[in-house]
C-alpha cells in the first residue's frame, strides 16, 4: 500500500451531485432506507482524477488497475449498508484456483443504513481494483469503536480500521511484506489485521504477483549491505512513483533501513 495526496475536489463536482445528494436526503428524510440503486453514480464521471492522483494504482492493494480492469470509485465509508468479518479465520474467504470468484466469505450484517450523507463526498472515495472492493471489500467496514453506532450517525466519533492511500497513517507501520510476497500485520496492528482481510491482502494470486517485486526489493537490500554497485539505483527503480507495489517496495526499505522513504531517496541523492 502506497500513500498519495488527495487531489482537491474537482471543479464542478457539489455541481454535478447536488441533485442527487437532495434524493437521498428527501428519502431519509421520508423514513426510507436507501439502496444501492437510489444512488445515482455520478461520482463516476470523476474517475480518473482519482486514478491519475493514484497512478492508476489501486488504493488498497498498490496493482496497476488500468489495463485489464477499468477500475472502479469505492466509498471508502460504505454508503448504503455496513458490514462486519467474524473472528474465525475459516470465514474471511479465499480466492478459487484459476479464478477471480471468491470463495467461503461471510459477513454479518450490522446496519441496513450505510453513511449515505458521505455518498457524495469527495473524501469518501478511493480509486480501487474491483477485486478489492466488489469481491472482498463490499460493505465491511471494520471500526475500534464498540458497540459501533448502529445505524451510523454523522456526528457520531468513529475511529476506521481499514488503512487506505488517501489515509494519514504510514503502511509501513501497520504491514509487514515479506520476501515471498506474503503479508501480516505489523507488530501486531490492528489497522494491518482488519486492512489484510477486509480488503483481501492475502489472497493467493495478488500475493504471486506482489513475490516478484519483494524478492527483488530484499535482494537490493542485501547487495546494499555489501556494498554492490547499482543497488540503491535498483531499490530507487522498485519504489519509483507509479509503479506496481512501488508502495510495498518503500514498506520494505523503511522497515529495513530505519528511515523513511523521502530520508531514503534525500540520502541516496547526496551520494
Amino acid at each position: 500500500m502506497f500513500q498519495a495526496r488527495r487531489p482537491k475536489t474537482p471543479k464542478g463536482f457539489n455541481l454535478s451531485v447536488r441533485d442527487a445528494r437532495k434524493r437521498i436526503r428527501e428519502l431519509v428524510g421520508r423514513g426510507e432506507r436507501p439502496t444501492s440503486k437510489d444512488f445515482d453514480d455520478t461520482w463516476s464521471r470523476f474517475k480518473h482524477l482519482l486514478a491519475e492522483a493514484q497512478h492508476h494504482r489501486c488504493g488498497y492493494c498498490d496493482r496497476k488497475v488500468l489495463g485489464g480492469d477499468d477500475g472502479t470509485v469505492d466509498h471508502y465509508r460504505p454508503k448504503s449498508e455496513v458490514e462486519e468479518l467474524e473472528d474465525d479465520p475459516d470465514t474471511w474467504g479465499r480466492q478459487r484456483a484459476h479464478s477471480a470468484s471468491i470463495e467461503g466469505r461471510k459477513s454479518l450484517p450490522m446496519s441496513e443504513r450505510g453513511y449515505h450523507w458521505l455518498a457524495y463526498t469527495w473524501h469518501n472515495y478511493v480509486f480501487a481494483c474491483s477485486c478489492c472492493n466488489e469481491k472482498w471489500k463490499r460493505a465491511i467496514f471494520p471500526v475500534a469503536t464498540h458497540p459501533r453506532c448502529c445505524p451510523p450517525r454523522p456526528r457520531s466519533h468513529e475511529e476506521p480500521l481499514l488503512l487506505s492511500c488517501y489515509g494519514s497513517l504510514r503502511p509501513s507501520e501497520h504491514l509487514q511484506f515479506n520476501e515471498d510476497g506474503t503479508v501480516e500485520a505489523r507488530n501486531g496492528s490492528r489497522y494491518g489485521h482488519e486492512t489484510i482481510r477486509t480488503v483481501g491482502l492475502h489472497r493467493e494470486p495478488l500475493r504471486d504477483e506482489r513475490e516478484d517485486v519483494t524478492r527483488d526489493v530484499y535482494e537490493a537490500l542485501r547487495e546494499l549491505a555489501e556494498g554492490t554497485e547499482g543497488a540503491v539505483r535498483s531499490l530507487c527503480r522498485l519504489g519509483g512513483e507509479g509503479r506496481s507495489f512501488s508502495g510495498v517496495a518503500r514498506a520494505i526499505v523503511e522497515q529495513e533501513l530505519e528511515m523513511s522513504w523521502d530520508e531514503f531517496v534525500a540520502a541516496s541523492t547526496a551520494t
